[in-house]
Formats: C-alpha cells, sequence, structure tokens
C-alpha cells in the first residue's frame, strides 16, 4: 500500500495519510506504515507551476511578481508552497495545486473505491470500504483553495485583536 501510494502521488498519498490517521481504528502495523506519508511528499518542477498558476490567472506569473522563488518552501500530498513578493512589495505564500489532481479526481476515487473492494473481498480483516465516503468529501474539500482563502481570510479577522 505504501508503495502503491507514493508510486502514484497526489490522491493517493493523501489517501494514506487519510488511513495512517485511523490509529484509533486500523492496526498499528498499517499506521505505523502509512505515517511515513506524512512528511514526504515529492515537490514538482517549477514548469509546471508556472504552467497551472498562468492558466489559473490568465496572466503570465512575472507580471504578478517582483520575485517568484522556484523552489518550493514545501510540498504535501496536493500541492506545494513557494515564497514570493508581490510587485507591491508584500511577501507572501504562493500555494499551486498540482496539475493533474482535477482532473483526476473522480477516476482517482473510482480506483480507490474498486481496490479497497477487491481487498476487502480478498482479506477479509482489511476492510477499509467504510471510510470512502468521509476521504471523498475530505478531498473534495482539500481541492477548493477558493474554501481554503476564504477559511484563511475568516480566521485571519477571528485573530486580529482590535488596537
Amino acid at each position: 500500500m505504501l508503495e502503491l501510494c507514493r508510486g502514484n502521488g497526489g490522491l493517493y498519498i493523501k489517501a494514506g495519510q487519510y488511513l495512517a490517521s485511523l490509529n484509533h481504528i486500523l492496526p498499528k502495523e498499517y499506521t505505523d506504515t502509512l505515517s511515513e506519508l506524512q512528511d514526504s511528499a515529492p515537490h514538482y518542477p517549477f514548469d509546471m507551476v508556472k504552467r497551472v498558476f498562468e492558466q489559473d490567472f490568465g496572466k503570465p506569473l512575472d507580471s504578478c511578481f517582483k520575485e517568484f522563488h522556484k523552489i518550493p518552501l514545501a510540498a504535501a500530498s496536493l500541492a506545494q508552497v513557494h515564497y514570493a513578493v508581490t510587485n507591491e512589495g508584500d511577501e507572501v505564500a504562493v500555494k499551486v495545486q498540482y496539475e493533474p489532481l482535477q482532473g483526476q479526481f473522480k477516476g482517482d476515487m473510482l480506483a480507490h473505491r474498486l481496490i479497497f473492494y477487491l481487498l476487502a473481498k480478498l482479506f477479509p480483516g482489511f476492510d477499509f470500504t467504510f471510510s470512502e465516503g468521509e476521504m471523498e468529501t475530505l478531498l473534495e474539500t482539500e481541492l477548493d483553495f477558493c474554501n481554503e482563502a476564504n477559511n484563511a481570510e475568516r480566521a485571519s479577522r477571528n485573530l486580529t485583536i482590535p488596537n
């Protein structure tokens, strides 16, 4: 399972991370092994970052930033974060979702359901089919960066201390 998640990346790494978090339900051997996925996500090349940014915003990345670091500050299962400085001089973190995720989501979720179904049939003690709905909802939410931006703005407003 660990190698399946690593080899397919993206949503598979996220699914493995989700299963690793179920240490109150799943055997320790599974959660300990899959927990390796918590901090070992590979990053994608800058060409992909630039392409995704320019497709999403309809303008060249260079026109939006005075400075943009090509090496990410962090890489996760669904996106990576780059340090940048806007043309106005503001330091920002730019989170860029990995290119293939949106187009593959439905197919990957179908593959997850099929894999879990087959594993449950072949190994009755390995039935993870209970997690499908919750995992799909969690992944849809995590792929919605507009929702994430709204939550960040709301958190900022709620945590701002009045003068």
